[in-house]
């Protein structure tokens, strides 16, 4: 599990030198970058199936043009363009690249997508940059996916909750997570 990880993660940086040479800000989610923010372990949590990242709707043409640069197609739509609310490539021997925009299906809603932009940080990761969300926006993130999952991955997505809330208890600002999730 660590050494695909390992593969995952030199591709997902790929993705995220892509972006960041369109100027596309885009916020990795899930997988070993979630892993690795909580557990300090790229494979805590698995072997990615595929990779999320959030981008904003209106970067959507240099998204794709960007990863059909690095070998990536997109795969067909599958939901009606009123759901819409992600986009997916693939490419052979790697997983699935989810692009979302959104982290709902759905029911959209720019407010709460503007709402989480506004809360994350800029990183700089050997001069890669992307964003990530602030406590608050990761926990609010977690907690809409869990209740978004299927039955199977609840557990997984419980147990990051769980380690997100005891790792930064200290330092959450619960006023703010309460005025954000209304």
């Amino acid at each position: 599990s660590l050494i695909l990880n390992s593969r995952y993660q030199e591709e997902a940086f790929l993705i995220l030198s892509s972006f960041m040479r369109e100027g596309i800000d885009v916020i990795p989610l899930k997988s070993f970058f979630l892993a690795e923010k909580l557990y300090q372990n790229i494979a805590a949590r698995g072997i990615s199936v595929d990779l999320d990242f959030l981008i904003k709707e209106k970067d959507r043409v240099k998204a794709k043009a960007a990863l059909e640069n690095i070998g990536y197609k997109r795969s067909p739509i599958v939901e009606p363009n009123a759901l819409e609310w992600a986009d997916s490539y693939f490419k052979e021997k790697f997983p699935l690249v989810d692009l979302h925009w959104d982290i709902t299906m759905g029911g959209r809603n720019t407010g709460r997508i503007e709402g989480l932009w506004s809360g994350t940080q800029l990183l700089d990761r050997n001069g890669v940059v992307y964003y990530e969300f602030m406590p608050e926006e990761l926990l609010l993130y977690l907690t809409t996916n869990l209740s978004n999952s299927i039955t199977s991955r609840q557990l997984r997505y419980l147990c990051d909750i769980l380690r997100m809330i005891s790792i930064t208890k200290d330092s959450i600002d619960w006023e703010r997570l309460l005025a954000k999730m209304k």
